[in-house]
């Protein structure tokens, strides 16, 4: 038992110490789809904009806003700006099921703009 637990310890401990030992804290349930939802006309206007031309469709779009948002309601991001976000964004995206990073780059932080508008911590 105590390899076990000294086993666990040298697997969690430099994980603890890489994300300065914060949880991952959030909003409570639904307060972000409730945020999101003031935000979707906004979001369609700047799809309208900016890549109704480009042959996909808002809903291909939507993810990106979403996840954007996400992210800036996320307390372990709220510290941070964009160019110091982004290298995490990026990694968290799945291209496999979300599409290509550098098509929804623009997108992704659009939504987290709008959400970063209310954070008193966001940059």
């Amino acid at each position: 038992m105590k390899l076990l637990t000294y086993f666990l310890m040298l697997l969690v401990l430099p994980v603890l110490l890489l994300t300065g030992c914060r949880k991952a804290e959030r909003l409570p349930p639904g307060t972000e789809l409730a945020e999101i939802a003031r935000y979707e006309a906004d979001f369609k206007q700047n799809y309208e904009h900016n890549y109704a031309s480009t042959g996909y469709g808002y809903d291909q779009y939507r993810p990106a806003y979403h996840y954007g948002f996400e992210l800036a309601k996320d307390l372990r991001y709220s510290d941070m700006d964009w160019n110091t976000l982004e290298l995490q964004a990026h990694r968290n995206w799945n291209e496999a099921t979300m599409g290509s990073w550098e098509r929804y780059r623009d997108a992704v932080r659009y939504g987290w703009e709008r959400g970063s508008s209310g954070n008193t911590n966001a940059r």
